[in-house]
């Protein structure tokens, strides 16, 4: 498959810096890679990383094994060390750093002789929700939460760096992008969010339980063309049927982390299944209440029409965010 020219005009940086309200103000690009051994990569580069004291800029890199085990490093950054490019997505860290080559982007990271050195060649088209962004923004009108994908599918190769060894390494990977000036614990109680690689076209789910006790479901479907569908549940919108059972952990160490997710869209005979598994690892900052989990998750993706049943199965991270 061909590489795709990169349009993006939402990868750059978006909030004012230095920050003007650290607890609330956020920004974030995450990068997450999948190897062709099923090994995971997750690395986040924040303007402003809200899950420390102090906040202040961070890049994060996470490494999880098959079985579900992590290495994990990370650093804080003054905002003499750090700059954030407003046109693309040229990002440096103390070192660390991310660039738009004009075909394809290539960052680097490398904490406690730990890291990465990447290339990423976009393969299918990105994706915002509008020409802003703009995912949920309340009634005043001036706070606002944005998320977009620069990389919605991407061919990656480069090298990963594990205490002193070189692995060369081929994969598949996305970018996603998402700014705000809203603590999101101020309408959300919990969401969750993933995407994982089936059937030649890329997945993306998110659900969120709100204060007010209701849910948000979305789920997107990308292949080379663009936009297969966008399927949302909203208090305007019933495209999704939401199914939850279980408990992740019968001892209610999360008793509100559910063991299997069933996302039935209407009238098109698709059931897209999350099954949690295993626990990676967790964040808490208390001080500015929010906890975050990440869970490794199989994936079961069941196609039918009128004469034909497909079912396609992989694996993903899910992340759930908690806001106290």
């Amino acid at each position: 498959m061909e590489n795709i020219a990169i349009q993006n005009k939402l990868e750059g940086r978006q909030i004012h810096f230095p920050v003007l309200n650290p607890t609330e103000d956020f920004e974030y690009w995450n990068f997450n890679i999948k190897t062709e051994n099923g090994e995971f990569v997750k690395i986040k580069f924040s303007v402003n990383e809200t899950f420390t004291v102090p906040v202040e800029s961070g890049v994060e890199i996470k490494f999880i094994d098959k079985d579900g085990s992590e290495i994990s490093n990370s650093l804080l950054a003054g905002s003499e060390k750090v700059s954030f490019d407003t046109e693309n997505c040229n990002i440096e860290i103390d070192g660390n750093w991310c660039k738009n080559r004009g075909d394809y982007y290539e960052l680097f990271v490398k904490i406690n002789n730990k890291g990465v050195h990447l290339k990423l060649f976009p393969l299918f088209p990105d994706w915002s929700n509008g020409e802003n962004g703009i995912i949920n923004k309340n009634i005043i009108g001036t706070r606002f939460i944005a998320w977009n994908f620069p990389i919605s599918h991407a061919r990656v190769e480069g090298i990963f760096y594990k205490n002193g060894i070189e692995e060369n390494i081929n994969g598949v990977g996305t970018l996603d992008h998402s700014w705000g000036n809203e603590y999101l614990g101020v309408d959300f109680k919990q969401f969750l969010s993933g995407n994982c690689f089936l059937n030649e076209s890329v997945w993306f789910y998110y659900i969120a339980l709100l204060r007010d006790g209701t849910m948000e479901t979305k789920l997107i479907n990308i292949d080379k063309d663009g936009v297969k569908f966008n399927y949302l549940n909203d208090f305007n919108n019933r495209d999704i049927d939401l199914e939850i059972s279980g408990k992740i952990d019968e001892n209610d160490i999360y008793p509100n982390i559910p063991q299997l997710i069933s996302l039935k869209i209407r009238n098109r005979n698709i059931d897209f299944r999350i099954n949690i598994t295993k626990q990676i690892s967790k964040d808490l900052n208390i001080n500015n209440g929010r906890e975050r989990t990440n869970f490794t998750s199989e994936i079961n993706l069941t196609l039918k029409d009128i004469s034909l049943k497909k079912i396609f199965k992989t694996t993903s991270i899910t992340e759930f965010y908690t806001f106290l």
